[in-house]
């Protein structure tokens, strides 16, 4: 192989390296920070979403919520998302963001609108609505049908949170 090629080769490489990924580094953040998260079928790694405050306390205007994962497959290291994974998997998209909340959807599934913001406890916590009651959402679990990594087939999503007006535990099955 000619020289020309393999710098060609290495240069492409290195787009690919650094153009997908993401370069805000994993935040293990101590105290109550953590929002929710993402269990997966595939592996025990999971994604979380931690709220992102300023140093008044309230919402960092910027991004609000801070994603990565926590990697029980490499004992339990924090790692960021990939520009891949940001832009079509596990990112969020910010509708509205104002001081002490904003509004959100998944970048995967651009239907359903979330909102983050302080509850009773004076704590940042996630809401949506399912099956029209506002719930608290504590956690998501994909259920994948393949290994695919590029179209993965998903069968189902449960999401998981805490009726507001009732306090009880609420389980919704989505089928994308």
């Amino acid at each position: 192989m000619s020289r020309m090629k393999v710098k060609i080769i290495l240069a492409v490489m290195t787009v690919f390296a650094f153009g997908f990924t993401n370069p805000d580094q994993a935040v293990n953040l101590t105290g109550d920070y953590t929002l929710f998260k993402i269990d997966r079928s595939r592996d025990q790694d999971i994604v979380v979403y931690d709220v992102k405050l300023d140093s008044q306390g309230d919402l960092d205007a910027s991004m609000p919520i801070s994603v990565y994962w926590k990697k029980y497959t490499k004992d339990g290291t924090f790692e960021p998302l990939t520009g891949i994974q940001k832009k079509f998997g596990y990112g969020i998209k910010f509708q509205n963001i104002y001081e002490h909340s904003a509004e959100f959807k998944f970048v995967s599934s651009l239907d359903r609108i979330f909102e983050i913001k302080k509850s009773g406890d004076d704590h940042y916590r996630v809401f949506t609505f399912s099956e029209g009651k506002k719930v608290e959402v504590r956690s998501l679990y994909i259920h994948f049908e393949d290994d695919s990594f590029w179209f993965p087939a998903i069968s189902k999503i449960e999401l998981v949170g805490i009726d507001t007006e009732k306090g009880s535990i609420i389980t919704e099955s989505i089928i994308p």
